[in-house]
C-alpha cells in the first residue's frame, strides 16, 4: 500500500510543480457539505455488564460532514483529487448505577483526514456526468470521554491515525465552463483503531459546488 500511495503522490507533484498555464482549463477546486454515518459507531446494549438493569443510553450515529478538494483532470475521462474531509462527530451517552452507585459516561468519536483518488468520469449528456471514485484516507480519529461516579467527575481521551482505502458513486452538473454541481456517495472503510478508539466504516452522502479554472 505504501508504494501505491507514493505513487499518487507522486502524480499530484508532477502537476502541482508545472507551470499553471498548462493546466488552466482542467485544474478544479470545490467545497461540499454532507451528512455522514458511522456504521459500528457502539450498541447500548455491550453496557449491559457494566451498569444495574435500568440504565439509559442513547447513541447519535450520524453528523454534518464537510470536504475541500482540488483535482486535475487527465483526460475526459479521469481525474486525480486530493482533499480534506471532517467526517463529524459522533456520541454515545449512558447513565445509570454500578452497584448502587450512580456512573454517568458520554464520549465523542470524531474522524478527520486527507483523501487522496481517482475519479473515473462518464459523460451521459454533454453537461451532465457519472462519477466512480476509489482512492485512500489518511485517517485520524479523536476520543475523548466524560465521566462522573459518585458525583467525582472524570475524563480521557485518546486518539488513532492510519490509512485505509474510500470508493464511491456520484453524478456531476456542468452548469457552465466554470462552475458544476456533484452529488457523491463515499464509504470510508475501516477508519479507527480497534484497540484503541474503536473502529467504524463511515458513509457518507455530499453535494459539492466546483469551480473549474
Amino acid at each position: 500500500m505504501r508504494k501505491i500511495i507514493t505513487l499518487f503522490v507522486g502524480i499530484f507533484v508532477s502537476f502541482i510543480f508545472v507551470p499553471l498555464n498548462c493546466y488552466a482549463a482542467n485544474t478544479y477546486i470545490g467545497v461540499g457539505i454532507g451528512q455522514s454515518k458511522a456504521k459500528d459507531a457502539g450498541n447500548c446494549s455491550d453496557l449491559a455488564g457494566l451498569f444495574d438493569p435500568g440504565y439509559s443510553c442513547s447513541i447519535d450515529d450520524t453528523d454534518t460532514s464537510y470536504n475541500f478538494f482540488a483535482g486535475y483532470k487527465f483526460t475526459p475521462n479521469f481525474a486525480a483529487e486530493l482533499g480534506y474531509v471532517n467526517l463529524g462527530k459522533y456520541n454515545i451517552a449512558a447513565s445509570g448505577t454500578v452497584s448502587a452507585t450512580p456512573v454517568s459516561i458520554n464520549g465523542d468519536w470524531e474522524p478527520t483526514g486527507f483523501t487522496l483518488s481517482g475519479v473515473g468520469i462518464l459523460p451521459i449528456q454533454p453537461n451532465f456526468s457519472v462519477l466512480g471514485r476509489i482512492g485512500f484516507f489518511n485517517w485520524n480519529v479523536d476520543l475523548n470521554v466524560n465521566a462522573s461516579i459518585g458525583g467525582l467527575p472524570g475524563s480521557g481521551s485518546t486518539s488513532s491515525s492510519g490509512t485505509d482505502l474510500l470508493y464511491g458513486v456520484g453524478v456531476q452538473w456542468d452548469a457552465n465552463q466554470q462552475f458544476s454541481v456533484r452529488g457523491e456517495y463515499t464509504r470510508y472503510s475501516n477508519v479507527g483503531d480497534e484497540n484503541t478508539t474503536g473502529q467504524s466504516d463511515i458513509d457518507n452522502l455530499s453535494i459539492s459546488a466546483i469551480y473549474n479554472f
